[in-house]
């Protein structure tokens, strides 16, 4: 009697994927719990060191007043306990170094932004983002799928989720490969960073494996999480990057210079023939809606005027498209310590001045904060372990510290920022990578922090150029 072969359904891939996450997560607790063990067993092991160390010393300086009383054994067991603490410490404090690293990553926040990056790259392909490497999937009937894994992940003061994400592709021939470029431009559009992609390409059987490595993905979403309050001074420094940008959206004419320097006081920029200063700064906080998500409404009001006698007028159209250029350029970008700008439009600024022209940006940005923070903490009180630092709010990471005062004290002993002669509580953020610019004498504006965030940045602003111009051909066409 013949037997009919059955028609077996797709593997259920999202289900595999969230048996292996179960598996994981259920061994985190022991993991963390001998990790924390031996970061404790590594504290106290650095404080026995000075205590068996004085010790020691206290047994040395007796002998050598004449005290009789000491015997060979106890000379012999101090000498033995500082030198044997003097050798535990640091090997527990690498043990445990190695066990707080080794902690798998257990988040796939930035794996599910990156997906949703990746689906417009390949429309209509199934894509699960998750945190393991997935095994191979048998059973696609020739359908192709995409895993999104998150190798690392961590979350910057900026709001930003940075990490090392890794794009797995399976497919048959009928289908074209993952195109990295492609990839590359969906991240710009969305105002993220990442170093070039690195693509690699295998067969297995009539199946085709294309692995995409993607890493320093500094990516946000709609709404990032951002601890803390709202400070004036964050306000300032977006009138800063609009005074910026209205003067880098100028027209050059050959008769003005396209450098650009920061006025006295920094709170405006010179260039191009043109000086714009802030004029006006002010936020007000908006009550969170249903979903959580806290919004600020920032005015910026700019003052501006043209410096070189005989220029042509800066009015008009000009005028208007670089406003225009301005509002686009701030749209879904991600304000440090704010939100991400969800709405620019123009407003008439309350500030008026009898040579220069004035011209206001209204800006509504949104952001969340962390989880189990109320409204009332928000409000300037955060709760928790903060960083011992007199006047810093943020979460404790290290021996006590901030991440921003931890990495101070590792390069300098200290938690006091010294410029010159000048002490500074905070330093301007880089454009770029939102890194502590440190100023010198040869640059009197700095807006990165190194050669390679500026090269980074001027590319990244070449690419979305180029991508409005092909959006406006595609429109034309």
């Amino acid at each position: 009697m013949a037997t009919t072969k059955k028609n077996t359904a797709p593997l259920p891939f999202a289900e595999q994927v969230e048996a292996k996450e179960a598996e994981i997560l259920a061994s985190i607790p022991n993991k963390r719990a001998e990790a924390e063990e031996l970061a404790e067993r590594a504290e106290q092991a650095a404080d026995d060191v000075q205590d068996a160390k004085s010790a020691f010393e206290s047994v040395k300086a007796r002998l050598s007043r004449g005290d009789d009383s000491v015997s060979v054994e106890k000379y012999v067991h101090a000498e033995a306990a500082a030198e044997r603490l003097k050798l535990l410490a640091p090997g527990l404090s690498a043990k445990a170094k190695h066990a707080r690293e080794t902690l798998p990553n257990v988040s796939k926040e930035l794996a599910t932004l990156v997906a949703d990056a990746v689906r417009d790259v390949l429309p209509g392909v199934l894509i699960i983002p998750t945190f393991v490497k997935p095994d191979h999937p048998e059973g696609t009937d020739g359908l192709p799928v995409a895993f999104v894994v998150s190798k690392s992940e961590s979350r910057t003061a900026a709001g930003q989720i940075k990490g090392e994400v890794e794009v797995i592709y399976y497919r048959s021939d009928l289908f074209a490969p993952l195109d990295p470029r492609k990839v590359d431009e969906a991240f710009i559009l969305r105002g993220w960073t990442s170093r070039a992609p690195y693509a690699s390409h295998m067969n297995r059987g009539i199946q085709r494996v294309d692995t995409l490595r993607i890493a320093d993905v500094r990516a946000h979403g709609s709404a990032p999480v951002i601890p803390g309050k709202i400070e004036t001074k964050l306000i300032e420094r977006l009138g800063r990057s609009v005074a910026y940008e209205f003067i880098n959206f100028a027209p050059v004419t050959s008769s003005m210079d396209s450098t650009m320097q920061a006025l006295d006081g920094g709170k405006g920029v010179r260039g191009k023939g043109l000086v714009a200063e802030v004029a006006q700064a002010r936020f007000k906080e908006q009550a969170r809606d249903a979903e959580g998500v806290r919004r600020v409404v920032a005015e910026i009001g700019v003052r501006w005027e043209t410096t070189r006698l005989g220029a042509a007028p800066f009015q008009g159209t000009a005028y208007a498209e670089a406003l225009r250029a301005v509002e686009s350029s701030f749209d879904g970008r991600l304000v440090t310590g704010v939100g991400v700008v969800e709405k620019v439009e123009q407003y008439g600024p309350d500030v008026s001045h009898s040579v220069m022209q004035t011209f206001g940006l209204r800006f509504t940005l949104a952001s969340r904060e962390p989880r189990g923070v109320s409204e009332e903490q928000s409000k300037g009180r955060p709760t928790g372990r903060l960083c011992s630092v007199d006047g810093c709010t943020r979460p404790s990471e290290a021996r006590r510290l901030c991440g921003r005062h931890y990495q101070r004290w590792r390069r300098t002993g200290g938690t006091t920022l010294r410029v010159g002669q000048e002490v500074r509580e905070e330093l301007d953020p880089c454009a770029q990578c939102g890194s502590e610019i440190v100023p010198t004498s040869k640059r009197q504006a700095p807006r990165y922090c190194s050669a390679a965030c500026y090269n980074r940045s001027a590319y990244l602003r070449r690419r979305t150029r180029m991508t409005d111009l092909r959006r406006w051909f595609v429109g034309q066409a």
